[in-house]
């Protein structure tokens, strides 16, 4: 990768936000706190937005635990949502009600 892109970033004079997308804690690994690290010494601020998924993270212990990891890498949480209703995912859906 060029050092050019990051070059551009660090060297901006508005604020840059980054929303990741992240909806369990096992997709934050070592790579994702590195990168994170490296966009918050140039300035970036981070934040996550997550989708509520049926069996994937609708339990309280999992979205806690996304949070404190998101947290723990620098990532504050920003948006909780469900999920929209796109044709073959039916399965994630949660009910308005339960979410």
């Amino acid at each position: 990768m060029s050092e050019k892109p990051i070059e551009t970033l660090y060297d901006q004079t508005k604020r840059i936000v980054v929303v990741v997308h992240s909806n369990h804690p096992n997709e934050l690994d070592s790579d994702t706190r590195r990168a994170f690290e490296y966009l918050k010494s140039i300035g970036v601020w981070l934040l996550n937005h997550s989708v509520l998924l049926k069996s994937v993270n609708v339990y309280d212990q999992i979205l806690t635990n996304l949070s404190e990891k998101l947290f723990d890498q620098g990532v504050l949480k920003y948006h909780l949502r469900l999920p929209d209703k796109v044709a073959n995912t039916t399965h994630f859906y949660v009910a308005t009600k339960e979410g």
